[in-house]
């Protein structure tokens, strides 16, 4: 409800940079809230997850977001383009100047949902989900912030503990990072919101919105807060949600209408922002007055894909079984019992985890491929293409769920007019309980003209086993770089 509310009451004043005056909705409602990528994507999560189960990963998220996610403004479209001609992401949106932008943290609410009081779950699926437009970016971080905070929220409200706990997942010195702490110093130093928004735009702003309708205030031309860098929306819109989040000592209406007036992203800055209230306080907490205008459906721009929720309650009730299912599976201290109760017996200090987040950002020149037992993370230390005649390197870490060590044969399957340095095949002493062999970095060199895609195999075995692992890799025609 939260989530509906925020969009509904920001969405008139979508990316125009001014300080807006709202006090409660400026439209006619029409007895539901407005829909949204923000909320189309994660239905899209439920239905990815309901259809191929919990430990669903990046490569069936993507599939998803590929066909049937009809936006294409953005992020989303760069992202897309990529898929199609075969990058597995985080390779398909490295390059794209999006990859900083909003996309990621707007849709973070099922990935808390469904492990409440679960953070580093939270965080493992944000991570899976946000590279798939976000590759290495700001994006990324931001959205495993928002979903580690969400989570945390079902067993924890304290605000600096929170924020604590989200900023210790992703890297001290990243724009998101800095622009929160900009937004508590000044909250702290006694500074009003205004000054708040304005340090951060001063400091982290991205390009102001070109399209028809967006406008840049007098105010803010004059105080030289008009242009940024191009797609660099991330940080900057954390800290509006956190203007609000702080400013509005905890009042429902009065903090979402300060994240409103901050102006920039303003439908998902309050949309995030009323989810994590509505997290924090339980839908009783959310004033009758703010729910009465858009009653509890949905309404949703996806038509190809069936059993969409219509409304709250059978969202609510859909994602309610994940988490048991979530519970059941990983989370033994944690109990979901129904309504608005999570019973945790977690100490509350180890919900913060620098590991895990450092773990999780390792590797972010290329996918990770799981194939039953074996995963094989790719770097591509060189990018995505290869040019006539010309190289490009690929480094490997090998390694195996089971708890023993193992070793592996591998293989390289190259198309014609390629070849590869050290000798494609080996073995490889994979050393068991969750631990990595490698790097080991190859070079691929081509002799003669490329294709538009150029598709490689590496194959794992065991000798003595009937284990078999893959892992794809993908080149492009280097004259399709971008400059």
């Amino acid at each position: 409800m939260g989530k509906g509310i925020g969009n509904t009451l920001g969405l008139p004043f979508e990316w125009k940079r001014k300080i807006n005056n709202v006090s409660f909705y400026t439209q006619d409602t029409h007895d539901a809230p407005f829909p949204s990528v923000d909320m189309d994507i994660q239905l899209l999560w439920l239905r990815a997850l309901e259809d191929h189960g919990v430990h669903i990963g990046t490569p069936i998220l993507s599939e998803y977001f590929l066909s049937y996610l009809t936006t294409h403004v953005g992020e989303y479209g760069p992202a897309k383009a990529s898929l199609k001609v075969g990058l597995m992401p985080p390779l398909n949106s490295m390059e794209s100047d999006y990859r900083h932008s909003c996309g990621g943290f707007i849709r973070s609410e099922i990935w808390a949902c469904i492990a409440p009081g679960c953070p580093e779950i939270a965080a493992r699926n944000a991570y899976q989900d946000a590279i798939i437009d976000h590759g290495d970016g700001e994006g990324l971080y931001a959205a495993m912030l928002m979903a580690v905070i969400q989570s945390s929220a079902f067993i924890e409200n304290d605000i600096y503990k929170l924020l604590d706990i989200g900023l210790s997942y992703i890297p001290e010195d990243c724009g998101v990072a800095n622009a929160v702490r900009c937004v508590i110093d000044c909250f702290l130093d006694g500074h009003t919101w205004y000054a708040a928004r304005d340090k951060v735009l001063q400091e982290h702003r991205g390009h102001y919105a070109t399209w028809e309708g967006a406008g840049i205030s007098q105010r803010d031309w004059e105080n030289d807060l008009a242009y940024g860098v191009q797609g660099y929306d991330a940080p900057s819109n954390i800290g509006m949600i956190l203007i609000g989040w702080l400013y509005g000592e905890g009042d429902f209406g009065h903090s979402i209408c300060i994240t409103v007036n901050c102006g920039e992203d303003t439908d998902s800055n309050a949309a995030t922002l009323g989810a994590l209230l509505g997290i924090l306080g339980g839908a009783s907490h959310i004033p009758e007055n703010w729910l009465a205008p858009i009653s509890r459906r949905i309404r949703t721009k996806i038509h190809d894909i069936n059993r969409i929720p219509e409304s709250v309650k059978e969202l609510t009730n859909r994602v309610e079984r994940l988490a048991k299912i979530i519970m059941l599976t990983y989370r033994p201290d944690v109990e979901l019992t129904g309504g608005e109760t999570i019973i945790s017996k977690r100490n509350l200090d180890s919900l913060a985890n620098v590991a895990l987040g450092e773990r999780l950002l390792r590797n972010p020149r290329g996918p990770i491929h799981e194939s039953g037992l074996i995963t094989c993370a790719l770097d591509y230390r060189d990018g995505a293409y290869i040019t006539p005649g010309g190289t490009t390197r690929i480094a490997l870490r090998v390694g195996c769920k089971l708890k023993h060590e193992l070793f592996l044969q591998m293989k390289w399957y190259l198309p014609k007019g390629f070849s590869i340095t050290p000798t494609p095949t080996g073995m490889i002493h994979c050393p068991g309980g969750g631990k990595e062999a490698g790097p080991y970095v190859f070079e691929i060199i081509s002799e003669g003209p490329v294709e538009l895609i150029n598709r490689f195999v590496i194959e794992f075995t065991s000798p003595g086993r009937h284990i078999v692992g893959l892992a794809p890799v993908v080149l492009l025609d280097g004259g399709l770089k971008p400059l």
